[in-house]
Parts: C-alpha cells; structure tokens; sequence
C-alpha cells in the first residue's frame, strides 16, 4: 500500500509554520484544515497525503492524510524506494531543514518581529524557505530553513 503511494509520502519538518515537505519531490506541503489530524492538532512524523490541491497562491496541501509509523515503512516500502528516498536518514534527522539561532538586542529583535509579522502574508509562499521564531525571553531570533538555501545566504 504505502508503496504505490510513496510519490506522497511526507515528513514532518518540525516547525508548525511550515509543515511538511513531499519527500520524493522536496516540496512543501500543507495539511488542510479540515482533515482530521488538523482538527486534532496532530503532528505525526510520517504521514501519506491523498488528494492533493493545489490554491491560487502556489501552497499544496493535501485534504486526507494518513499517519504512517517508521517500522511500518521499513516493512512495507519496496527496498529500491527505501534506498532512493534515503528513508533511514530521514528517520533520524530532518533531510530539508536546519535550524540556527541567533541572540539580538530585544529592540532590534521587536523592530524584526513587527516587520516580519506585518509582512507574512505576502510572503507565504516562501514561508518554507525561511522562516523565523522569536524567543523574547532570551531576546533569540531562531531561523528555520530549507538546506536547499547555504547558510551565507541567510546569515
């Protein structure tokens, strides 16, 4: 089962912003919000997503999805697909993302949180690029992005 549907198998990126990636393509996906993992605040690691959408401004998301759990994939997923989509690896660290933090001033940490709040919705779709925390308590601003971007990039 979980192999025909492997094409749409994704990981959780551990980041609530920016959900989950396809990982065959590397493509950000959403889950809608009525789906029941949505509904119940469920974040599995591993989930296969039917009946992909696309809206009108670029986010894919998918209306059902299913959770699947790692020792089922391994007993399930033919091996040249478990190679291929380097699932082993997948398992134990994030393939898509990386995390880095940064202290600032807390003015200058407010001045980038307003600016970037003001500016989100404009920019969602590149939400799953790059997207940022705010630890106001240590005045840290923590930069969630996509490996496909190098650190110089974002520093």
């Amino acid at each position: 089962m979980v192999t025909s549907f492997s094409v749409n198998l994704a990981l959780y990126s551990n980041n609530p912003k920016v959900g989950y990636t396809l990982v065959l393509q590397r493509k950000p996906i959403s889950i809608y919000g009525s789906s029941t993992l949505s509904q119940q605040d469920l974040t599995p690691k591993w989930i296969v997503c039917y009946d992909l959408k696309t809206n009108d401004k670029g986010i894919t998301y998918c209306t059902i999805a299913h959770e699947v759990s790692f020792d089922f994939l391994k007993l399930t997923v033919e091996n040249y697909v478990y190679k291929r989509l380097n699932l082993k690896e997948a398992e134990k660290m994030n393939p898509f993302y990386e995390q880095m933090e940064r202290p600032l001033p807390s003015a200058v940490l407010a001045e980038i949180k307003k600016d970037y709040l003001a500016h989100e919705s404009h920019t969602y779709p590149l939400l799953h690029h790059i997207t940022l925390d705010f630890e106001e308590t240590n005045n840290t601003l923590i930069i969630f992005y996509s490996k496909e971007l190098k650190p110089k990039d974002i520093s």
